[in-house]
Parts: structure tokens; C-alpha cells; sequence
């Protein structure tokens, strides 16, 4: 009964009664915040992969050993240049940001993943660059790409701002630039069948 203000002496309510408990010292606001150490820019050869990995703005980084079964995988990498001399075998690019890769020619597939704002220029030919989860890529294809019968096979998924670049009519005409779709319209049919085609970004 004493506790309550009414019961309390004037010297109580003059002390404001019951104070407050101080506030343990949180722990994990003393503790510092801890954050990823930035790796170190690594390029290995092992076997017949290479691996190219958080490389920044600097020099260009160059490979003029390669073999026809080559693997190279550039990762990590923000502002860099790579430069791939000879046939391989395939070559990834996987959670890059502004990278310019020129490469020659590959015999199996060139993948592009997880990346924004890249550059890649083949030079000879690929059959086939696999694009996904990307954002902003433009991608120089040379006169071989162009082979009637045999050209170079383009897959986007999840992708935007798509760019394909192919040379123009003569070596002194400029490039010609023609972006990949991204919106599409799909009807299904009274067979219950999907048929979808490119549309327009005006509309239907």
C-alpha cells in the first residue's frame, strides 16, 4: 500500500518515487559491426581451368596460354578488362559489374550470369552465349558469328537492356546495334495451345 502515490511521503514525490532501472549496455550495439573482407584479386591456372576472379579497375588482365580445353571463369570482378588470346573450350561470367571481356573464338558456350553493365566482344565465334539474370550487356559479334548456316545462337533469361552489335555493310561503316526483346505477348488459342510473339512497347 505504501508504494502507491498516494500513500507516498512528500519527500518520495519529491524524488519522483520510484526511479527507473538504467538499461543494460546492449551488447551488440557495443560490438562492432564486422564486414566482409575484401578477397584479393586472383588468377589461377589449374588444370584446364582458369580462374579470374575480384579483379578491379587497373590494368588489363590478358591470357595468352590458353588451350582448346581451356575453362575460364571470371567472377567478382567490378571495372576490369579481360583479355582471352586463342580457341577454349567455354567461358563464364558470373556477379560482374562494368567488365569488358574480348575474347576469340570458343568452341562450346559462353555463359553470362549475374551481371550488370557488361562488354563482350567476340572476335572469331562461338555457336552459343547463354545470358541470364543480367542487366545492360552489349555484346560485339564479328563477321564469322554471321555464317550463314552455322551463326551464333543468343538465349536471354530474366534479362534487360540487351544490346547485339554486328558489323556493318562495309570494315569502314559503323556498327549496327539492335536490341534483343523484352516484352512479349502471349494468346492462348480456342486449341488451349500458347502462342507468343514480340510486341511492341507502345502496346498490344
Amino acid at each position: 500500500a505504501e508504494q502507491k502515490a498516494k500513500n507516498r511521503s512528500e519527500e518520495e514525490k519529491a524524488k519522483g518515487g520510484l526511479q527507473p532501472k538504467e538499461k543494460p549496455a546492449a551488447a551488440a550495439a557495443a560490438a562492432p559491426k564486422t564486414t566482409k573482407a575484401k578477397k584479393p584479386p586472383t588468377k589461377t591456372h589449374s588444370g584446364n581451368k582458369w580462374l579470374i576472379e575480384n579483379f578491379c579497375e587497373g590494368e588489363p588482365i590478358v591470357l595468352d596460354e590458353t588451350r582448346l580445353t581451356d575453362v575460364v571463369y571470371i567472377g567478382n570482378c567490378n571495372g576490369a578488362t579481360v583479355q582471352i588470346k586463342g580457341k577454349i573450350n567455354s567461358m563464364t561470367i558470373d556477379g560482374c559489374n562494368k567488365v569488358g571481356v574480348v575474347c576469340e573464338n570458343i568452341v562450346g558456350v559462353i555463359e553470362v550470369v549475374n551481371s550488370n553493365s557488361i562488354q563482350l566482344q567476340i572476335t572469331g565465334k562461338t555457336p552459343c552465349v547463354n545470358i541470364d539474370k543480367c542487366n545492360g550487356v552489349q555484346l560485339y559479334l564479328s563477321a564469322a558469328a554471321l555464317e550463314e548456316g552455322n551463326p551464333t545462337n543468343i538465349f536471354t533469361s530474366k534479362t534487360s537492356a540487351i544490346n547485339v552489335l554486328t558489323p556493318g555493310a562495309t570494315p569502314d561503316d559503323d556498327m549496327i546495334e539492335q536490341a534483343i526483346p523484352e516484352q512479349f505477348k502471349t494468346i492462348v488459342t480456342p486449341q488451349k495451345k500458347l502462342v507468343t510473339e514480340f510486341a511492341s512497347i507502345g502496346g498490344f
